[in-house]
Order: C-alpha cells, then sequence, then structure tokens
C-alpha cells in the first residue's frame, strides 16, 4: 500500500510509522511520530486514536452512512488481523494448505491468552482457492504463547522462503482485478515493497490454484516491477528473491515519467519483418502513492498527523502516474488503479480527470459480479473539496453558510420567547459560533480535541455518533464550493490548486460508481478504494509479448546462419594462411586486409539496424567531446538526474566455452533457450554467476540501440534497470588436484525454469528416504549414502546435478507430488544445495520436525525479514564448500581405515526413522538455531 512523504525519523529522533509517499514520484521514509522529547520508542497504544478533524471531514464527505459510523471508527481503533497468503502453484501449496488444515487450526482451537480464547486462523472467504487467511491475537500473545509461538515460527520460517506471503487482506485485491494471464506483459507503476509484485509474478507463472501442474515454468509474459526509490527498489529486488522468476525486470524511475522503449516485435503473418516498435502492456496496476489514512488501524501516527490537506498535495502526482499509465497500455489493456486512501480526492477525483483526459478512450469496468464474498461499497459520484486553511477560507461554502443561516435563526426563535437578560445571552453565544469557526482556523493543530474535553468535562451526555448532534461537536472544515470561490477567496492558491478536486457533474456517466471502497468496519481490513479501467480498442488474440519472442527467434537464427557463413568463409583463409605459400609468398597487409573484409560483412550481416555502420562523412572535430558526455549517467527518468550505477546487463553467446561446458554436461535439450544467459560485468564474460531470463526479458533489455560506456544496450540505461532474471548458475572449485569438466552449478532458484529443459537420462531419481538422508547430514561421504541412490552417485562425475524426488512413502510419511534439488556430487562427499531454513522448512513440511536439527526444531538464517546481520568477513558459498569438502576428504580416509578392521553396513542408515537420522557424525555440519521471537515481519503492503 502507498504511504504519505515524511521524513524518516519521528519527533525526538525515535523511528516510527508515519506519512505517506513522497512527492515527485519519490516514497518517503518512514515518518514521524515513533520518539517522545528524550529520544525514546513510545508506546503503540499511547498514541490517542482520535482526530476530530478527520471524523468531521469524512462525516461530512458522506463515505458511510451515519448509522454505521460508530461501528467504522470503532474499527478504525482496533489492530488489524495479521493476514497472509499461501504462495499459489508451488509444490508447498497443497502441503500448506493440508498442515493449516490438519495441523494448525486444529492445534489453535482452544488457546487462551489474558483469560480470552484466541480464534484459530480462518480463511479470507473471498480470496480463491482458500489461499488467503488470517488470524487476530495480539502479537505479544504470538511470542508468549507456546501453541501460537510454534505458529508464529512456521510463518516466519515459510514467509522467508516464499511459501508464504504477509500481506495486509486489502492488498491483496488489486492483483486479483488485474487478472494477468501468462502471455501479458505486466506493468507494476510503484511496486516496492513488492507484496502485489509477487501476487503478479504468480499469476503470470500459474492460474490461482493449488496444483503444482499448472505452473508454467517460464511463460511468454514479463512483469516489469517500477519504485522511483532507489533503497526500496533494492528490497523489492530482495522481496521478489522469494519467488525467483526469470520473467520479472526490476526497474528505478518515477512513474509519472515512465519512457517509451523500443524492442523488437514481428507479427504472426507470414512474411513479416522484424521491426522496432513501442512496447506497451497488456496489464498495469497502478497503486499510487497516497496520504494512507486507510492504514490508520497500524499506522498510528497518522491519527496524529492527518489533515485534509495530505490529499490535495498528492492529486496531482496521482493523476501524472494515472495518465501515464494509461499512456503505456495496449488497446483492450487493463490498468487497476488503487490507493490505501479513503479520501475521494485521490480517488474519484483522480479517475474522472483521467477519464476526462482520455476522451472516451478508457472506462471503467462493473467488477461487481466478481468475488462475491467481498463487502464492498460503490463509488462516490460527488464530494467536497478542502484545498487549503485559514481563516479567510472558512465559513464560506453553501453548507457552513446552511448551518450557520439554521444556528441563527434557532438563536432568534429562543429570542423571542425570553426576557432581555436570556437576549443579551442569545447575542454572545453567536458570537462564539463565529469564534469557534475562525479560531478553528487559526489553530488547526488542537484538531478540536480541547472543546472535546470540555464537553466531556462539563458531563454532557454523548450524542450517537454520526448524528448531527455529534458532528456539531466536531470542528468545522474549510470547504470550497468551486474552483472559481476558491479563486475569488485567494487568487494565490488557486493558482496552484487543480480544478480537478471538484466534481464536475459527470461522474454518474463516466460510471464512478463502479469503483470499489474497502471500510474497515465490513470484514475487518484496512481502508481501500480499487478501480479497473479498460483501454477501448479490439483486443489482440495474443499478447505483444509472442511477437517479441517471434523477433528474437528470427534474429537468433539469423545470426546462427551469419556465423555459420563466415566460419566457411574464414576457413579457407586458415588454410592459405597455414601453408607454407601462404606464409613466405603473400604479404601479410593483404591477409590482413580480406579477413578484415571478411569479418566485416559476417558482422554486417547479423547486425541490427541500429548496429549497422554509418555512411563515411567528413571528420568529425566534437566526437571526443560527445563520446565524454556519452560516457557518464544523464540519471534517465529520475528528477535531478540521479546518477545510474548499475553494473552493465550483457547477454553471453552461448558459444561461449564456458556455457557449451554447462549445456552439455547437463545435458540440455536443443529447445533450451540458451541465448537467455546473462551477466553482470564489465568485461561481458561469466566470472562468478550467471543468470537467466525469458526470451521476452532479453527483447527489452537488448532494446532501443547500442549503449554507452560499459553498457551494451540503451533501454538497461532508459529503464534505469536494477535487476532481471533469476540467478541461474554459480561457479563452483573442486580444488587444484581435481578437474572439473563442467565449473557451474545450478543454483535452486532457477532449477524450476531449467529442469523441464534437461534430458531425462541425466537426471538421478530418489525416493523419500534418500531425500531424509540428504536433509539430515551435510557432505556425507559417497560410502554412506545408501541403496541404490549411493550407486548412481559413485558413477557420477564430479560436478552439479539435478535430483527428481518421485512420490514415496517413508516412516509413515508420504510425498504425493514430486520434487526437484540440484546436488553438488565432490570427490568423496555429495551435498543438497539448499540452505539451513530451507532445509528446516522442506523437513518441517514433509514430517513436521527438522531431521537435520538433533533437537528437531526450527532453524532460520542469520538473515531475517530483509536485516541482514553483520558478521566478520562471512565465507562464501564456495569456501564452505571447499572447507566441508577437506572435512568429507579426511572423513573418507578415516572411514577407509576402520573398513579395514570392521564390516559395518552403510546402507542401514536408509532404514532409520527421521529422528535417527540426526545423529551428528563427523561429516554433519553444526547446527546453530537463530530464534525468531523478536522477528514479526510486518505485513508487506
Amino acid at each position: 500500500m502507498a504511504r504519505g512523504g515524511g521524513g524518516g525519523r519521528g519527533r525526538g529522533g525515535g523511528r516510527g510509522r508515519g506519512g505517506g509517499r513522497g512527492r515527485g514520484g519519490h516514497r518517503g521514509g518512514r515518518g514521524g511520530g515513533g520518539g517522545n522529547a528524550n529520544g525514546q520508542r513510545q508506546n503503540y497504544a499511547a498514541i490517542a486514536m482520535r482526530n476530530p478533524r478527520l471524523e468531521a471531514y469524512y462525516l461530512d464527505q458522506g463515505i458511510v452512512d451515519p448509522s454505521e459510523w460508530g461501528a467504522f471508527m470503532e474499527a478504525l481503533r482496533t489492530p488489524l488481523p495479521s493476514t497472509f497468503r499461501i504462495t499459489a502453484g508451488k509444490h508447498t501449496t497443497s502441503q500448506l494448505i493440508k498442515a493449516m488444515k490438519e495441523i494448525y487450526v486444529p492445534f489453535l482451537e482452544n488457546v487462551t491468552y489474558e483469560g480470552e480464547t484466541v480464534e484459530p486462523p480462518k480463511n479470507l472467504p473471498w480470496y480463491p482457492e482458500q489461499l488467503g487467511w488470517h488470524i487476530k491475537p495480539k502479537k505479544a500473545a504470538l511470542r508468549k504463547v507456546p501453541e501460537l509461538k510454534r505458529f508464529h515460527h512456521f510463518l516466519v520460517h515459510e514467509t522467508d522462503i516464499g511459501s508464504i506471503s504477509r500481506q495486509e487482506a486489502v492488498s491483496m485485491l488489486p492483483p486479483l482485478f488485474l487478472d494477468v494471464q501468462p502471455h501479458h506483459l505486466v506493468l507494476d507503476m510503484c511496486a516496492a515493497p513488492g507484496s502485489k509484485t509477487a501476487q503478479l509474478i504468480e499469476a503470470l507463472h500459474s492460474p490461482i490454484s493449488t496444483s503444482p501442474d499448472s505452473y508454467e515454468p517460464m511463460p511468454a509474459g514479463l512483469v516489469v516491477a517500477n519504485d522511483s526509490d532507489a533503497v526500496r527498489a533494492h528490497l523489492l529486488v530482495h522481496q521478489a528473491q522469494r519467488l525467483p522468476s526469470p520473467n520479472l525486470i526490476v526497474t528505478n524511475l518515477d512513474a509519472s515519467k515512465f519512457p517509451n522503449v523500443n524492442v523488437p516485435w514481428k507479427a504472426a503473418d507470414e512474411g513479416a519483418k522484424v521491426q522496432q516498435v513501442a512496447m506497451r502492456f497488456d496489464r498495469v496496476l497502478a497503486d499510487v502513492p497516497c496520504s494512507g489514512d486507510g492504514t490508520v488501524r497500524k499506522n498510528m501516527p497518522i491519527w496524529k498527523e492527518w489533515t485534509p490537506n495530505n490529499a490535495v498535495g498528492l492529486h496531482s502526482l496521482q493523476l501524472k502516474i494515472l495518465m501515464k499509465g494509461l499512456n503505456l497500455l495496449r488497446d483492450g489493456g487493463r490498468l487497476v488503479y488503487s490507493t490505501c486512501s479513503m479520501n475521494p480526492i485521490e480517488n474519484e477525483a483522480v479517475v474522472a480527470e483521467a477519464l476526462r483526459l482520455s476522451k472516451g478512450k478508457v472506462k471503467i469496468v462493473d467488477c461487481s459480479g466478481q468475488m462475491p464474498e467481498l463487502i464492498r461499497r460503490k463509488g462516490m459520484t460527488t464530494w467536497k473539496a478542502a484545498p487549503g486553511k485559514g481563516a479567510h477560507l472558512f465559513g464560506k461554502s453553501k453548507d457552513v453558510l446552511a448551518k450557520q443561516a439554521a444556528k441563527a435563526a434557532e438563536a432568534t426563535e429562543a429570542a423571542a420567547s425570553t426576557s432581555a437578560s436570556t437576549s443579551a445571552a442569545k447575542g454572545e453565544g453567536e458570537g462564539e459560533v463565529e469564534v469557534e469557526v475562525e479560531g478553528q482556523a487559526q489553530g488547526e493543530e488542537s484538531n478540536g480535541a480541547e472543546g472535546e474535553a470540555d464537553a466531556e468535562a462539563a458531563g454532557e451526555p454523548e450524542p450517537t455518533p454520526g448524528s448531527p448532534e455529534y458532528r456539531d461537536k466536531l470542528p468545522e472544515i474549510a470547504w470550497i464550493d468551486n474552483w472559481d470561490q476558491l479563486k475569488e477567496l485567494d487568487p494565490s492558491l488557486a493558482s496552484t490548486t487543480p480544478r480537478s478536486l471538484w466534481p464536475a457533474g459527470d461522474e454518474e456517466e463516466l460510471g464512478l460508481q463502479h469503483c470499489m471502497r474497502l471500510y474497515p468496519h465490513l470484514q475487518d481490513t484496512g481502508g481501500f478504494f480499487v478501480t479497473v479501467l479498460e483501454k477501448v480498442g479490439e483486443r489482440e488474440h495474443e499478447g505483444m509479448a509472442a511477437g517479441m519472442i517471434r523477433a528474437m527467434d528470427e534474429m537468433d537464427a539469423s545470426a546462427a546462419q551469419a556465423g555459420e557463413a563466415a566460419d566457411e568463409a574464414a576457413a579457407p583463409a586458415l588454410k592459405r594462411e597455414l601453408s607454407p605459400s601462404a606464409q613466405e609468398g603473400e604479404p601479410a597487409s593483404k591477409r590482413v586486409k580480406e579477413d578484415d573484409e571478411a569479418n566485416a560483412a559476417a558482422a554486417a550481416a547479423v547486425a541490427t539496424p541500429d548496429e549497422l555502420p554509418a555512411p563515411a562523412t567528413r571528420e568529425d572535430k566534437h566526437a571526443a567531446d560527445r563520446a565524454a558526455k556519452h560516457s557518464t549517467n544523464d540519471g534517465f527518468g529520475m528528477p535531478g538526474g540521479l546518477p545510474y550505477k548499475e553494473d552493465p546487463f550483457a547477454y553471453v553467446p552461448y558459444t561461449n566455452d564456458q556455457i557449451q561446458s554447462v549445456l552439455k554436461f547437463f545435458d540440455f535439450k536443443p529447445t533450451f533457450p540458451k541465448h537467455n544467459f546473462l551477466v553482470r560485468n564489465p568485461e561481458h564474460n561469466p566470472v562468478r554467476s550467471v543468470y537467466f531470463t525469458s526470451t521476452a526479458a532479453r527483447a527489452l533489455i537488448t532494446g532501443g540501440g547500442e549503449g554507452r560506456g560499459p553498457h551494451p544496450h540503451m533501454n538497461p540505461l532508459h529503464l534505469r534497470l536494477i535487476n532481471c532474471g533469476v540467478k541461474a548458475l554459480g561457479k563452483q572449485d573442486a580444488g587444484k588436484e581435481v578437474q572439473l569438466e563442467c565449473k557451474w552449478r545450478i543454483i535452486n532458484d532457477a532449477l524450476l525454469s531449467m529442469r523441464p529443459h534437461i534430458e531425462e537420462r541425466s537426471i538421478i531419481r530418489i525416493d523419500l528416504s534418500d531425500l531424509t538422508f540428504l536433509i539430515a547430514n551435510y557432505f556425507p561421504t559417497l560410502d554412506r549414502v545408501p541403496g541404490a541412490f549411493g550407486e548412481v552417485l559413485r558413477s557420477r562425475k564430479i560436478g552439479g546435478h539435478v535430483v527428481d524426488v518421485v512420490p514415496s512413502e517413508h516412516n509413515g510419511h508420504t510425498l504425493d507430488d514430486a520434487l526437484s534439488f540440484p546436488i553438488w556430487r565432490a570427490a568423496n562427499s555429495v551435498h543438497l544445495m539448499l540452505d539451513k531454513q530451507e532445509r528446516s522448512a522442506l523437513s518441517f513440511r514433509l514430517y513436521d520436525t527438522d531431521v537435520s536439527n538433533p533437537d528437531g526444531t526450527r532453524q532460520f538464517s542469520a538473515q531475517q525479514g530483509g536485516k541482514p546481520k553483520k558478521k566478520p568477513e562471512p565465507l562464501t558459498t564456495e569456501e564452505a564448500m571447499a572447507d566441508a569438502e577437506d572435512a568429507a576428504r579426511a572423513a573418507a580416509a578415516a572411514a577407509a581405515v576402520a573398513a579395514a578392521t570392521a564390516s559395518t553396513s552403510s546402507s542401514s542408515a536408509a532404514e532409520a526413522a527421521p529422528a535417527a537420522v540426526t545423529a551428528v557424525t563427523t561429516d554433519t555440519a553444526p547446527t546453530t538455531t537463530a530464534t525468531p521471537d523478536e522477528v514479526d515481519p510486518p505485513a508487506a503492503e
């Protein structure tokens, strides 16, 4: 959800949650209010959960029926429940749903805390396939009650590895209404922290389903996730790594200035040519920066900091972002506009003006028939605006004048039936009405709280919430009827205030009633606004991504043919060069000239139009100056030209010897997209890590023409590209004495995308008992690996391999769906390539205990919730594996000595129960458990 613009630290220096995202496309830091005057952290409950101006503003706006006002305000003052969703389409999906229903819900049914029964987790009734859940206990209970503490550990565990996402319930709605399909090009304009982006990635790879069979490893489509704040963009990368996808691109741009970029595209018609066209998206999500008052249930400082002007300052930016999103949308495409604000100035007013500016090319989609279990309210078709503050703006709107006239009439009637002394008192009362209004204008920081306190002290009965009497006790708001009235009252303010703040009278015709409003008292959620927009036009039967893939395939084929032709042309020249006549009788200058011409011809044959040599011209005396300027960054797409300092993104030719070794060793099929390996270094060569992207991602990254400096392509500069694809290969050394045929291993994050392209003959198949052995033992020596699995391992070459765990049973536990994992077969040992936390989570899903930990408790990585703990000089994966390999060799030598004196069967380990397998051996890495009691990652927005 969006946040408002606020400083990073609270008053007094303590950190606290605060206002909204910043202006200019930038998100603000966490706002003030977290610290007191001494710089100490304030108690969450110490903030007074009332703001009379907020109540007056929204009562006057009529966002809910007055009869609901009491329930609405009570819900605002109640803490939000914890909500989460289970990731769809993974092999863990059905396992986690089963665990929720059969383990955690029954386990938590009779739990009490401080004398009250704690409700067990429940489904969100409107979220498909029972994937959305919520639980209401206080956060303190999650850490103090043993049953809830166990459930809390489960949530943290599965969240960190991407099987579960902590996310506020209403924040889950925009991606659902966006209706993403696998062939869509999707843009998330304001993506950080990434919870909605994760939903978009899920939808791209599979429909919302509990079956892993629905998962598409590398669909045609693409998700471009953007955020204007560089720090939050990198946080987005970290969050996205929980759901690794080759179809994800992360950019760092001002959303209102997102550029038009060209990509190669080819029509489906026979004989069509590859052309460069402007990229248009099938789906756009605009979850824009907002004042965030819908999040007041968790962002407590909003109670203190809220003013009507928060929304006014964001309206223009929100409109710019929405219009940019609509411009980037293709005909027939869908855009979802959303905020976590309840203010019509940020919601209906923005949508209405965008529709007017679109002149009939955009319409609102009526989604009232979707998700019938979701309780929502219609969008507003009329509202009020209070664009400023000051005594000169008060008492001028027709509503305030009518209210003052009514009070004056009441006073006059009372005067006619009382004595002269009563009349004098009446006159004083009339004056008080005006003083109250103007005093509020001049001292707005009081929020009207003093007057409310005086009423309470006088012992007056409390009026019914939402009633006229209740409203009379709240401060007046400086409502302005229209822009012309504002110009008359304050020309300077009018010059900077957009007319679009006010209704224009065409709101019902525009269909604003089809917008959707979510209120806290309806289904115990935050406040939220969402609208589905569609660009009018003929829908194509396929997305633009299909044409991008066709273009890349043709360009790859042309390059391959040109390469073969170049090789054939170079062969006679090489033969002449090696012959005595060529060496002795032919001038070297002639040979060099012919070779240069052949190379130039080959290069021209495969060059794109942007790469073709320019015609000969006269000498350019300023070329050096321009080259120097172009080699520096211009700060594309960012206010003030902020520098772009990312390493270059360069695709590695599949003919590279390192890539060839990978293709051969892992036995990839001919259908594997071998052109899609990417590196990030100035040399453009595989050094330590290699990334893998989809073909559509490659089309976007390599488009835009020739780049600048070390950047081979222009689009990454225009897009301020931060990250793309998935880390696929890691370089692995096995020591000086071991020569590896392939020094690269497949990283687990990429295996899901790469496994379908590996020949079945190279896959090692194991059962659940073998997996149990691998989970329980770190770097076991090969002679300890039991049964047929051990025999196969000993016959395989040193290097990385892939194992498939087939559905099977072991010690009363059943594996229903096949799993795949990378392993490393060393000279004398084997290792399951999962870190400590991934092993632990996998073990708990299979056995409800950690077979890799002697005490069976969950183990956690040192890094929690995106906040790395500092450690002195941590070992790299390669160094850790090298140390473990040394230990394994020593253990193997000791085992050889022991084998000479005793004959012990090494296969007995396979038959042992999971608890027995956990016995620590000489080659088992020591385990440490990081207790997550103090780690409670907040629900992503």
